[in-house]
């Protein structure tokens, strides 16, 4: 298998592995983080304080600063206000884009929230400590410690190591950084005399919807660390590098053609803590030609907790994003799973 192409698309269910956020509990978040008020001096109070500087700092030398201060508040509190009736914070920022304070706030919200959510995740760890590194036993039973294994076993040599990564392609709708930061990490740790940053470069990582900025080993501008406290000149810089379903998603920007290009390529399919939502599903989705003769694949996805009919209803949309003959669908499976019991139930068949 190891010269087949294999992808993998990760969801918030996923990151709840290790204890980040799914859409419910980022929503749950948006009300304390964004509990804001005006002082009788038109000073902001409550919420989060880094996000209250963030604010202050965007409002300053604007005219009418007090009366902008009130509009920023107005956003926050729509946004507390919706999120009991909304799909998820992104979707509500979505459908408000015709008001730019609400992705502002919303975004640096979520920012805020997911840093906080990294900070105290099982792959959180101090990395200015010498010789720290993740706790590999608490993650034991995680999905992470599954993946690593089925990237890895049997394999010492470096050259089988980088054809191994060079045949993956990773999908990540999460605006967190706990694939790159485990695999940099256990890497690192497994593999002493290689170079884990090197390695890890071969594997195709890709973010549709952007992320809360680099981690610095990836010697990128304004990278930040692992679950890191933000200034609130980061939460400024950090909010615009994400990206709501109908924002800038273009090939220079989010690679959406390359994923495309990947995705009638493949051999393997794993959807891992993935809720299969429509407008991600349209993301993903590319065009093929009347000639295209069909796709032989093997998908395995997780359907935690969703009912018979979700799941058929799910089974026909990865029919449709792979085009996937009759003959072939044999080889889709859809369970009530947990990413990590997925890798659990089929390591023999995912094993390189």
């Amino acid at each position: 298998m190891s010269k087949k192409k294999m992808l993998v698309v990760v969801g918030a269910g996923a990151s709840s592995e290790v204890d980040l956020p799914t859409g419910a509990g980022l929503k749950n978040e948006m009300e304390s983080l964004l509990n804001f008020e005006l002082d009788s001096f038109g000073r902001l109070e409550g919420g989060d304080i880094i996000i209250r500087e963030a604010i202050r700092i965007e409002t300053q030398g604007q005219d009418g600063n007090q009366v902008h201060m009130n509009e920023y508040v107005d956003a926050a509190q729509l946004i507390r206000k919706n999120m009991p009736s909304a799909t998820s914070i992104d979707s509500f920022i979505d459908d408000q884009k015709d008001d730019p304070l609400v992705a502002y706030c919303g975004k640096f919200a979520i920012v805020r929230s997911i840093l906080q959510a990294e900070g105290l995740s099982k792959l959180c760890f101090e990395t200015r400590r010498v010789g720290s590194t993740v706790n590999y036993k608490s993650i034991g039973s995680t999905w992470f410690n599954g993946f690593q294994k089925m990237l890895t076993e049997n394999c010492s040599n470096k050259d089988d190591l980088e054809e191994r990564f060079d045949s993956l392609t990773m999908v990540v709708f999460n605006y967190d950084r706990c694939v790159e930061h485990y695999l940099f990490n256990f890497l690192k740790s497994y593999y002493p005399a290689f170079d884990a940053a090197e390695l890890l470069s071969r594997i195709d990582i890709y973010h549709p919807y952007g992320q809360i900025g680099w981690l610095p080993w990836q010697k990128k501008d304004g990278s930040i660390d692992f679950g890191a406290k933000p200034r609130a000149i980061d939460l400024i810089r950090l909010s615009k590098e994400i990206r709501t379903f109908t924002e800038e998603t273009d090939s220079s920007s989010s690679k959406i053609s390359d994923i495309k290009e990947r995705i009638k390529t493949c051999d393997i399919v794993l959807f891992l803590g993935f809720a299969f939502h429509k407008r991600n599903m349209e993301l993903l989705q590319p065009e093929y030609s009347n000639s295209h003769p069909g796709m032989s694949l093997s998908c395995f996805a997780t359907a935690k907790d969703e009912s018979d009919t979700n799941k058929d209803i799910i089974t026909e949309n990865i029919y449709r994003l792979f085009n996937i003959q009759l003959q072939a669908r044999r080889n889709v499976h859809i369970d009530d799973l947990s990413c990590a019991k997925l890798f659990e139930d089929y390591k023999r068949i995912l094993s390189f």
